[in-house]
């Protein structure tokens, strides 16, 4: 349900009519699944790289229990290279034929985690012409720079970055791939998101500010730093809807009773129409301690959305004062700005009517990818 797995799916409806895609899953599994494009043929690994692709509850079988286990825990001794090497040689299990060229569509992840691995996979597969790699992540401050993790990197033809604040962010760590790193922001389903965003309104209480958060509850999303900071306001004017879920969810429930907020904040749960929240909402709250270039900046601009962020990678370039306020990633700035809005509602209104008047031209990424061919 993350921006990078719904990102794909948008990738994969705008160049499946022109290109032979074959889709590579370590675990096909997900509410996302089903909406693959037909056209594009999904082949699922019979490799161990599908232990990395599982959660240790989707393990079926006790051989699988125990292997992936087995696996975290050299992970987090060694290093993700140490578990990389033993999985290698079940790739041949794989036959996956000939390509012009291969993509991987995550990025690498931290040396102690066991997750992702589709960069050092499509590094494995012997016959392609060219090798692509995907940068979602603001690599230098997200906790993914590393040694091992460059040399990866340094092995791709290209490296694909989500914006040119995340590229240029991926260049002050590896300044001598220039030539070969680009940008592309993430192609999003405007017809299909206005669809959705029609069907099922959530109807707002018009006598409050109805703010609404978008994004897996987890600490790097911060999305109890503005449950503090709405502690800490005077007013109740506002309703603050969250959508979503994830390991910081009981946590966060426990932080609104305490802060008696119970009546003010609501927690929707994973929505796979998570538009129908948004398209009459007063704005959209980003509080994230880093981000790259987040989907749910565009789909948020394309619904007329104003956007209060914190100030990561691309905000500025993606948000800016055209689409919202940035502010600085502390939670004091937090607080600040959203009692000044909270408190003039005519600002948040004003910010919508602008929004409209703006016209962002759009770039062609099945002509991007014809260039990389």
């Amino acid at each position: 349900m993350g921006g990078i797995q719904k990102a794909l799916i948008s990738l994969l409806n705008e160049l499946c009519t022109e290109f032979d895609i074959t889709l590579l899953l370590f675990w096909k599994c997900g509410p996302l699944v089903d909406e693959i494009p037909s056209s594009v043929e999904v082949v699922e690994t019979k490799s161990m790289f599908r232990l990395i692709g599982m959660s240790q509850h989707g393990c079926t079988t006790f051989l699988e229990k125990t292997t992936r286990g087995a696996l975290v825990i050299l992970t987090r001794l060694l290093g993700r290279r140490a578990a990389i090497e033993l999985m290698k040689p079940s790739i041949r299990k794989d036959k996956l034929g000939d390509f012009d060229m291969v993509v991987s569509y995550s990025h690498c992840q931290a040396s102690k985690m066991f997750y992702a691995g589709t960069a050092e996979y499509a590094l494995y597969i012997k016959n392609a012409n060219k090798r692509v790699c995907y940068i979602h992540c603001d690599y230098e401050n997200s906790g993914t720079e590393s040694r091992e993790n460059n040399s990866i990197y340094r092995k791709f033809d290209y490296i694909v970055c989500v914006s040119q604040s995340v590229r240029k962010g991926f260049l002050r760590v590896l300044p001598d791939m220039k030539e070969r790193t680009l940008a592309a922001e993430n192609p999003i389903r405007k017809s299909e998101i206005m669809a959705l965003a029609a069907t099922n309104q959530f109807q707002y209480d018009t006598k409050t500010i109805n703010m609404v958060s978008v994004a897996r509850i987890c600490q790097e999303k911060g999305i109890e730093r503005v449950l503090k900071a709405l502690g800490n306001l005077p007013t109740r004017n506002f309703k603050y809807y969250v959508v979503g879920d994830g390991d910081r969810r009981s946590a966060s429930e426990t932080l609104v009773k305490s802060l008696g907020l119970t009546d003010s904040v609501i927690f929707l749960g994973e929505d796979v129409n998570p538009y129908k929240y948004m398209i009459n909402a007063d704005f959209l709250v980003v509080p994230s301690y880093h981000e790259a270039a987040p989907v749910v900046f565009q789909e948020a601009k394309m619904l007329g959305l104003p956007v209060f962020t914190t100030r990561t990678l691309s905000a500025d370039e993606m948000i800016g004062e055209n689409y919202g306020w940035v502010v600085n990633n502390e939670d004091i700035a937090i607080e600040r700005k959203l009692a000044e809005l909270l408190e003039h509602k005519e600002v948040i209104d004003e910010k919508k009517q602008n929004m409209k008047a703006i016209d962002e031209k759009e770039n062609s990424i099945t002509d991007f990818y014809n260039t990389l061919l």
